[in-house]
């Protein structure tokens, strides 16, 4: 995720600086989630990392969190709770699924809790499975790193059903290059088109799985986005996309 960050800090700096800074908090803080989901150094340090981001969000829907990205997320509008339970029933979900459907309902109720942050905070309808399912196969993409699958992907790595389908066992860190090119090629038929009004995050999130997977599903090594692209990046994304992020204000009676 932390090309699309890059890409979102430039894009929404050129906005409106001010405005910004609930779309970097926000960016910040689903990569620091992210980025403790597939901890790869060891199993307790994945759960514990976990642990302590699903206790951050909690304390972040009682509007006391520790961390300065939460702090700059506080409202009674945003469903921080909701996400800090999905987060918390996934630090277990460390096997591989059975196949793409399994794999993808479990991933979807931790999806769709980030959808619901994603478009409160740009003041767009509740969202439906469709919008959570950007997150969910940012995921997956993310879990196939470049080109060697996370040790600690769980249930966002290659489902078993695609293993067999090759006559192959899986192998932690590592995938046969048949293997590799059967899911991404999946994942990439599977990344719904654009739609007008989405949050512009999501959207970024889309394009640089796109960039990924379109290079594992060739055999390639994905290659990191040149930093002069980016405007270029930025600018499809925007548009029809719902660009400004903001904190809720709180409802008055």
């Amino acid at each position: 995720m932390r090309s699309n960050i890059l890409a979102f800090v430039l894009g929404v700096w050129l906005l409106q600086q001010q405005a910004a800074l609930p779309g970097l908090a926000w960016a910040g803080l689903l990569g620091e989630c992210e980025a403790a989901l597939f901890e790869s150094s060891e199993p307790r340090v994945r759960s514990l990392r976990c642990t302590w981001w699903a206790e951050e969000l909690a304390a972040l829907a009682a509007a006391a969190p520790r961390h300065p990205l939460g702090q700059g997320l506080i409202s009674p509008d945003l469903p921080w709770a909701a996400l800090a339970q999905a987060l918390a029933q996934a630090i277990d979900d460390d096997a591989l699924a059975t196949d793409a459907a399994a794999a993808d309902a479990s991933l979807r109720p931790l999806a769709m809790a980030v959808a619901r942050i994603d478009a409160a905070l740009v003041g767009a309808a509740t969202p439906d499975e469709a919008a959570a399912e950007r997150f969910l196969r940012h995921w997956q993409a993310l879990a196939l790193g470049q080109g060697e699958p996370r040790p600690a992907a769980g249930t966002a790595g290659i489902p078993l059903a695609i293993w067999a389908r090759h006559g192959r066992r899986p192998v932690a860190g590592a995938a046969a290059p048949e293997v590799l090119r059967d899911w991404a090629g999946h994942l990439l038929g599977a990344i719904a088109p654009i739609r007008p009004g989405e949050p512009l995050l999501a959207r970024l999130l889309a394009d640089d799985d796109r960039h990924r997977l379109r290079a594992l599903a060739a055999g390639r090594r994905p290659a990191p986005v040149p930093l002069w692209r980016w405007p270029f990046v930025f600018w499809r994304c925007t548009r029809d996309a719902a660009l400004h992020y903001r904190i809720p204000p709180v409802a008055t009676t």
